[in-house]
């Protein structure tokens, strides 16, 4: 890959887009300086991502990770939605795509602490990359401003020392409570709208076989709302793990979400389990927060483009165009009409339409969108089923 005139790079976070990134930008000729900033002390190892979809599949195979992740993960083939109590609405059956294999970019589940523990392993493996810990950064000195040739970062290492970082190119991958996007666009400059209700998120040992449960099922109720996903087989049904992430009330502490497990867990999941018939390896509490930006890339650094390069390679980053999902005859027709797709926009949620800020709106088996669950969803496996 040819590098364009890039000499070093900061990369703020490391979980598993700031690692991956690394590993990809150290494929550039000739490789730039890369430093990995990130404030905790060790990877982070709490119950976070485990599903792969194409996108992804298709950048670990660009990082040279893929075969791993296929040998120690696996792919689930059957996905399907269920009522409360147990009956199967609809769903259908992955295996039928033939999507596996090196060459092809299926659905694949690895867990996101294995992942980062991967990207880690091989990122320490390339030259004039390094990855420091417990480097919280705290300013931004420069870097915004067009005619800033470089960007600059204030950060507080071990002991509370603070040092400057300056590289060509800062790249914030540090989540959702970024300190890098604060600092480019403002503490509360963050378009979008967060659900109030919380999630909680486990990693938990139990047989949910014996009940005909599949690889995948996204329970619908407008109390007891959850998905269960294997996320690690076994030959003993016993001593599968399954994903199992639900929704909570509202206003809770994470201290009250964590005592209120062992109720839901037996009002929600087949067969009413009490404590001693499964066990959590871990758990986490997490919000959903539907924000983006206005704009992925600020600053002067231009990596060696003339301006008028730079401002056109600004206008596609920002760009939006999606192409699958409920909406997919509607976009393309929209694309068709347009000379151009617009630049992306969050739209913002309000009345009825965002009651409750969670998955579901007011009136029975519609989503907070107010589009009726079920009618999307069978619109959503035509497309699938079409190859659209």
């Amino acid at each position: 890959m040819a590098n364009p005139q890039l000499s070093s790079i900061i990369i703020v976070g490391a979980g598993p887009s700031g690692l991956l990134l690394a590993l990809l930008l150290a494929d550039l000729s000739p490789r730039p300086d890369i430093t990995i900033l990130d404030a905790a002390p060790t990877l982070n190892e709490a119950p976070r991502a485990t599903h792969y979809g194409s996108p992804a599949i298709q950048l670990f195979r660009k990082a040279g990770i893929l075969e791993e992740i296929r040998r120690d993960g696996y792919m689930p083939e059957k996905i399907c939605w269920r009522k409360l109590n147990g009956e199967r609405i609809c769903g259908y059956d992955r295996s039928l795509l033939h999507d596996g294999g090196l060459d092809g970019d299926g659905l694949t589940v690895y867990w996101v602490g294995r992942l980062c523990a991967l990207l880690e392993r091989e990122v320490k493996k390339r030259t004039g990359v390094s990855v420091q810990w417990d480097h919280k950064v705290t300013g931004l000195k420069s870097g915004l401003d067009p005619q800033d040739t470089s960007a600059s970062l204030e950060v507080e290492g071990p002991g509370g020392k603070s040092t400057t970082y300056t590289a060509d190119y800062i790249v914030g991958c540090d989540g959702g409570n970024s300190t890098v996007r604060r600092l480019m666009h403002g503490q509360r400059n963050f378009p979008g709208f967060s659900w109030d209700v919380p999630i909680v998120a486990t990693n938990t040992m139990i047989d949910l076989d014996r009940f005909g449960w599949e690889d995948t099922q996204f329970v619908i109720d407008p109390v007891h709302w959850f998905m269960a996903a294997r996320i690690g087989a076994h030959e003993d049904p016993k001593q599968n793990i399954w994903r199992i992430s639900y929704g909570e009330k509202a206003g809770l502490s994470n201290e009250e979400l964590m005592e209120r497990q062992e109720m839901k867990f037996e009002q929600m999941l087949p067969g009413h389990p009490k404590p001693s018939e499964y066990r959590i390896l871990n758990k986490s509490p997490y919000r959903v927060h539907q924000r983006c930006v206005e704009r992925m890339r600020v600053g002067g650094s231009n990596g060696g483009q003339s301006k008028g390069e730079q401002q056109q390679q600004n206008v596609q980053d920002d760009q939006h165009i999606p192409a699958n999902g409920f909406n997919a005859s509607e976009v393309r027709a929209a694309l068709a009409r347009e000379p151009a797709p617009a630049a992306y926009k969050i739209a913002e949620v309000t009345g009825a339409a965002n009651s409750g800020g969670g998955a579901w709106g007011p009136k029975p088996n519609h989503m907070a969108n107010n589009q009726p669950f079920f009618v999307q969803l069978a619109k959503q496996i035509a497309t699938l089923e079409g190859g659209g």
